[in-house]
């Protein structure tokens, strides 16, 4: 029996139907990855592109084209094991030291 790569994706928020939101709590225990997506970020040099989380600094692991919508960047940022039981914190992502509009998660 091998070992097989695979993937698995979490949404970090639900909505009700009345638009009411609530953050999902994510565990960190299987190092997982946080996929940000946004615009703007295809231009600048991997190392140019920052994001913290709380007062942690993520590291990126990408930054580049999201390939299947024209125009859409994508961030791909490993979860460090430090944010365990760390509750609500603030996301920031920072390109070319332009900071981008901050977003929440929550960590169990």
């Amino acid at each position: 029996m091998g070992w097989h790569d695979c993937q698995t994706y979490s949404n970090t928020s639900q909505c009700s139907s009345a638009g009411s939101c609530s953050l999902i709590p994510i565990d960190v225990s299987a190092q997982p990855y946080l996929i940000l997506y946004g615009t703007g970020i295809r231009g600048a040099a991997q190392t140019n592109v920052n994001v913290r989380i709380g007062n942690i600094d993520a590291p990126v692991t990408y930054a580049g084209v999201q390939g299947a919508y024209p125009g859409l960047d994508q961030v791909n940022v490993a979860l460090p094991a430090s944010l365990k039981k760390r509750g609500q914190l603030v996301v920031t992502v920072t390109v070319n030291g332009q900071a981008t509009n901050m977003a929440q998660l929550l960590f169990q």
